[in-house]
Parts: structure tokens; sequence; C-alpha cells
């Protein structure tokens, strides 16, 4: 009977609607929940078949839950370099132990509160240990898609840094108006004054003790300088190694002790250095052979010798002068002599900072300015978001419908960013809740009149009988 059907119906009604009340209940309740993703319920009408197409029998309706956790919430900025938020699709990978085994599931989340805890360990508020990439190098692990390739991020323990010199580079000007030396053979050790100038800079060995290399510079033509050099606080020498692909005859000392023991830069009359060659070892003024650059890198390789102090035999710092016909580097104008030396390498340093780049790269900072990258924070992505299954503690698992997941590169194939010292609000509107509470009580109180009317019909047919 239709009144019997109309009372189901109102049954239907109020029971949707309570599931409704729950969902928006919950919403409101995570308001302020970093990373959660609201819940809504899409509401399916039942339809129940009918033999005549003069009766009408009602089906009702059923509320089905509808995830929205591809939604993007807002991100506040933060204090900390670890609290982290993803702008755009994608999820922090965690697992529930910072064990580094396949015991532990893993799972996945947006919220990004994370603090090390006692042994150093990434994790989150709800208990969560990040995950990422170990580098080496900068380079990841094999299979970096999988899951699997990931370990809990430790930054307690990390060794301090020393950062051997693996480059010099020196830019400036010889002064062309030098006096050009009037002595045919010019070691660099009593060259006239007039004639030389000197430029200290020191390098780091292996071991993180500073050494001073002095380059000595002393004009022997015009548009020509020879250059030599020793070094002062060590017993070693500083030799000239064979560029790459280069017929050079020797490998020549530049300490300067015998004529063939330097290098001849040659000026040309725009001031810019057009060659580098070894020193004739008649003269030691002349050049000799053919240019000791590397053509590829505008440099040459000279191997320091630092065992007197406990380091390497043998150091090979490439140096870069500039490249022949530009002003890249050395010059020989009429302006007084100026060398400007840079060089990479660093004292021994102690972890002074731990942050997060936007890039999802977790960077070591040393008090000696160095850095060293970590890890690498992926950004795991499923076919299908939304089909992913809500967990305790603000993750989300994988499930059929969400499909298997991927790890990805920050910012690449259709993943978001990093954002660090941010953090992504709940998705929750308090407004649009409160509105939707409002309709949802409108609605349960109309069905609760459906059930109320449909029993007043049903007494008084009692009382007909």
């Amino acid at each position: 009977m239709s009144i019997f059907g109309a009372l189901n119906t109102g049954v239907t009604g109020i029971n949707s609607h309570a599931q409704q009340l729950s969902a928006i209940s919950n919403n409101i309740a995570n308001a302020t929940t970093i990373g959660y993703k609201r819940v809504d319920n899409s509401f399916i009408s039942m339809v129940t078949s009918t033999g005549s197409q003069g009766a009408y029998s009602p089906g009702g309706a059923r509320a089905t839950v509808k995830n929205l956790i591809d939604a993007q919430g807002a991100t506040n900025t933060t204090t900390s370099s670890l609290d982290l938020a993803i702008q755009g699709r994608g999820f922090f990978v965690v697992r529930p132990s910072s064990d580094n085994t396949t015991t532990y599931p893993t799972t996945y989340t947006r919220a990004g509160d994370f603090r090390p805890d006692a042994e150093g360990y990434l994790k989150n508020s709800k208990g969560l240990y990040l995950q990422a990439w170990p580098l080496t190098n900068g380079i990841r692990p094999p299979g970096f898609n999988d899951p699997a390739s990931t370990v809990s991020v430790n930054i307690r323990n990390i060794a301090g840094q020393v950062q051997a010199t693996t480059q010099l580079s020196m830019k400036g000007n010889l002064n062309s108006a030098t006096t050009i030396s009037g002595t045919a053979s010019i070691p660099a050790s009593n060259a006239p004054a007039a004639s030389l100038t000197t430029t200290d800079t020191t390098v780091y060995d292996s071991l993180g003790n500073p050494q001073t290399v002095r380059v000595y510079w002393e004009k022997v033509a015009s548009n020509r300088w020879r250059m030599s050099a020793s070094l002062p606080g060590a017993p070693g020498n500083a030799l000239i190694a064979t560029p790459a692909a280069a017929p050079f005859p020797a490998v020549p000392s530049l300490n300067g002790s015998t004529n063939a023991n330097a290098l001849i830069f040659q000026f040309g009359t725009d001031g810019t250095l057009t060659s580098v060659t070894q020193a004739d070892a008649a003269t030691g003024i002349a050049n000799t052979g053919p240019s000791v650059l590397n053509p590829a890198t505008n440099q040459f390789n000279v191997s320091f010798d630092f065992s007197g102090s406990g380091g390497p035999a043998n150091q090979t710092i490439p140096m870069n002068f500039g490249a022949p016909g530009t002003a890249t580097g050395m010059g020989q104008f009429n302006a007084p002599n100026n060398a400007i030396v840079t060089q990479d390498g660093a004292r021994f340093g102690s972890l002074s900072n731990v942050s997060v780049s936007n890039k999802g790269i977790v960077v070591a900072t040393f008090d000696n300015g160095q850095t060293r990258d970590l890890y690498e924070v992926p950004i795991a992505d499923f076919p299908n978001v939304d089909g992913l299954s809500p967990g305790q503690d603000g993750v989300f698992d994988q499930t059929i419908d969400s499909g298997q997941v991927d790890l990805k590169v920050n910012g690449i194939n259709g993943v978001g960013t990093v954002l660090p010292s941010a953090l992504e609000q709940s998705t929750v509107d308090i407004a649009q809740e409160f509105s939707n509470l409002i309709i949802t009580e409108k609605a349960f109180n109309a069905n609760t009149k459906v059930i109320k009317t449909s029993d007043d019909m049903l007494r008084e047919l009692l009382q007909v009988i």
C-alpha cells in the first residue's frame, strides 16, 4: 500500500540526513585539523518498480559518502623550516615507525608538521615518520618510483664536512704600465721589484687544512707576463698536470727554480688574454709549445703537494684565468694591479641547521658555509586520488579504486610542489557547514512530518475498520 511506502520513504530520508549530519559534525570537529579533507554525502534516489502505470510506489533516498580528497586547502606560513605543505596534487609518504623494513605499512598524508624525535627522525604530530629518498652525491636510489626505495628521514648525527678545493679562478688586471724586467732569466724569488706582483690565496686540502698558494706575475716583455707559483707554508711544489688531449711535452713545476718552471701569459693589444703556454727553458721569457689550456674548459690543472701537513701529495686543482679573447678573467690594462681569486674549498664545518628547500631537498648547512643534500622528499600520486581510503591520524590508504601509487619528483609529471615553512589547513569552510547543517535539519524535520502524516492516515484507516 502507498501509505506504507510513504512511511518507509520517510524512514530512508531520516537515515540519509542523519548520515549527512554525521559528516557535517565530523567536518566541523576537524575545521582546524592540519591537512584534513572534508567529507560530503551524495543522495541517490531509490526507485521501486511497479506493475502498473496507474500506481506509484515510492523508493526513498540513500546517502553515499563522497571523499573530497583532491581539494586544496589554504596554506599558512610558519616559523619552522621543517613544516611542509604540498601546493597541488600529491601526498607525503609516511610510516608508523622509523624502522626502514617493509614490516610497517606505507601510508600517505597531507599533514606536514614534522619535528625530530629523540633519535632525530622526522615525524608529524600524529606520530607518523616522513619517508624520503636518501641521496648519494645528489643521486636518488634505483627504482625510486616504488615506496620501498624510501627511508625514514633522520637529521641526527650528521658528520661535519670538509670541502677540499676543487676549483680556483682568478680574474682582474695586470698593470700594462709595469716596468719590463731587464733580466734574461727571472726566477720568481729574486725578480726585480718593479716587474713583480704577487697574489696570495688560500685553498683547502682534503683534511681541511688551509694552504697558501702564492702566484707570481713578472712582466717580461710588452703584453707578456711570466706566471709561477709557490707554497710558502709547505715544502711541496705546484706542478702543471698535462691538459686533456693536449700534446704538452712535459709536466713542469711552477716553483720558479728554473726558467722552464713557469707559464707565459700573452695578452693582445686590446688587453685581453690570448694564450697560455710553457715558458722557454733557455730564457724563461719566450713561450714554447702549444697552449696548456683545456679547450673545453679554458682551464689548466695544477697538482699541489700538501703532504708536508698531512694532506695529499697530489691534489689536482683546475685553475681558470678566463677564456682567451674575452674579458672574463685576467686582463692587462693601464690600471693598478688587482686580482680577485675565488675557490670552492672550506675548512671543517659542524652542523648548524637542517632545512627543506622548495624542491623538496632536505639540506644540512654547516658553519663553514657548506651545504649537503641528505634526502629528497617524494610526492606520492594515484590515478584516482578520491578513491583513497581515509584512515586514522589523517592518513590515506591505497585501495583498488585509487589505483597503484607512483612516487614522483617534486613539481614534475602533474604533482604539486613542496612548500617549506608552511602547513596546509583543513578544507572545511565553517560557513558552508553551518548552511548545510540548517538544510539537513530542515530536511530531517520534513521527513519526520512524512512519517507522522503516514501514521495519522493509518490510524484513521484503522478507525474506519
